[in-house]
């Protein structure tokens, strides 16, 4: 029978585009990554076992939230509602809970984007992830054919990426091998499933293979031509100071609504971030 926590997972499950618990899984890395067969990742999903606590971060990192946000905050309290029973939990649980806590509700700017990119995304597994990530032109090859609806040559790859003819070719030819690209015409690649926003396996999932695109994108940045920027150092109460991460996040996300694929005289890649850094308690 269905709790409360089963089917808040399967509603955030499906909110990220993991259209069965058998994509969710396997898409995810499976056993290597959850630590237990497909059959019990199931019987989560039916609301006959409870997880224990210490797979909770987990989950979120894999529905591709971060602890703290609103939708994680939804799952953690769907399983103490589920563990404790919900009149405990309302009578005990509840009013132990900040408003702020409390609160599962997304940001509007959040509910927007989630509408918007519902259905087209897609996750990147363990495995392909780790061929992505074989050099900085395989990275980058993959990374130009996203948004790129005309598709790209080995000899656009290696002037964009400034690397060697032969690695651009290495790459593209390692990626339709992989079933991640294919050739539309003669030497001319464009992705698999082109259209769809990849979302890459969250950072407890492959940390090594993200600190190595992170340094790919690094490297990169390095080169490109900083069109805006801003900096604040400012005191302020942490606990107040974070509710406006959310807001932050969100205003980084909107970007995407610019997205563009088609090719034209002003079109170029841009990168977008952001970061909140606490340099020290005073």
């Amino acid at each position: 029978m269905p709790t409360e926590f089963s089917e808040t997972l399967a509603r955030l499950r499906k909110a990220a585009d993991f259209p069965s618990a058998y994509a969710f899984y396997h898409d995810n890395g499976g056993k290597d990554i959850f630590r237990l067969s497909y059959r019990k990742y199931q019987l989560i999903e039916k609301g006959r076992n409870l997880p224990r606590p210490e797979r909770l971060p987990l989950l979120i990192s894999l529905l591709r939230h971060s602890p703290g946000n609103s939708e994680a905050n939804s799952l953690v309290l769907s399983w103490l509602r589920t563990y404790v029973g919900s009149e405990v939990f309302d009578s005990l649980v509840a009013p132990l809970l900040s408003p702020h806590l409390h609160s599962v509700k997304p940001t509007p700017t959040r509910e927007v984007m989630s509408r918007a990119l519902r259905g087209k995304r897609t996750s990147t597994t363990p495995k392909q992830y780790a061929l992505i990530a074989k050099s900085f032109a395989h990275y980058w090859a993959h990374t130009i054919l996203t948004d790129a609806a005309e598709g790209c040559t080995a000899e656009e790859l290696a002037r964009c990426a400034k690397v060697p003819l032969a690695q651009a070719r290495k790459a593209f030819k390692d990626l339709c091998k992989g079933g991640l690209i294919q050739e539309i015409r003669k030497g001319v690649f464009r992705l698999a499933d082109f259209g769809k926003v990849h979302v890459s396996p969250p950072l407890s999932v492959a940390p090594a293979l993200r600190k190595k695109t992170a340094g790919y994108v690094k490297r990169m940045a390095e080169r490109g031509q900083i069109c805006a920027g801003r900096r604040l150092i400012i005191h302020a109460d942490e606990a107040e100071f974070g509710q406006f991460y959310s807001f932050f996040l969100d205003s980084i996300r909107s970007a995407q609504a610019y997205i563009d694929p088609e090719k034209s005289s002003r079109s170029a890649y841009f990168m977008v971030e952001g970061r909140i850094v606490k340099l020290f308690p005073f």
